[in-house]
């Protein structure tokens, strides 16, 4: 375990799962900064691709009125089809997102359950030495009385 760089401690424990705990959110947070990051990246280039077409539309259609039509049906395919990209990437980097998030939760989870074990099994241990100590006091405490009981006898 100690290979792992688990703590040593219960205390160590607890800090370590917080610590795993702010990883995970900081993980979450770099992710969606990452799609946000992604998305704004498309809709730069989606806007560049369309002042392109919208330039050459406005050139065209000054030079060839009768291919205005054509024109927009082809700028209207073409924002489509980059909708549809846009679309996929962005399920497909939310699916990846999740597998990632769902793998680190599942390894956090892991992690906590065997911190509990441990915490559980050395409290067990802890409850263990009590009823030894407890078990060894008890004829101390007989030995002590007895000398005194056997003195009050001997008395009346």
């Amino acid at each position: 375990m100690e290979r792992l760089g688990y703590p040593k401690t219960i205390d160590g424990n607890h800090a370590f799962i917080k610590a795993c705990d702010e990883d995970l959110r900081k993980m979450i947070d770099q992710n969606h900064g990452l799609i946000k990051a992604h998305d704004e990246e498309m809709e730069r280039i989606k806007q560049m691709a369309d002042d392109m077409f919208t330039m050459e539309q406005e050139s065209m259609a000054d030079c060839f009125p009768h291919k205005r039509r054509k024109i927009d049906k082809l700028l209207l395919m073409s924002e489509i089809i980059n909708l549809r990209h846009n679309k996929m990437m962005n399920e497909m980097a939310l699916l990846e997102a999740d597998e990632r998030m769902s793998i680190l939760a599942q390894e956090h989870q892991t992690e906590k359950d065997e911190f509990e074990r441990r915490i559980k099994e050395l409290e067990r241990k802890v409850d263990d030495k009590r009823v030894v100590e407890v078990e060894i006091e008890s004829p101390k405490e007989e030995i002590k009385v007895k000398p005194k009981v056997e003195a009050i006898e001997e008395e009346e």
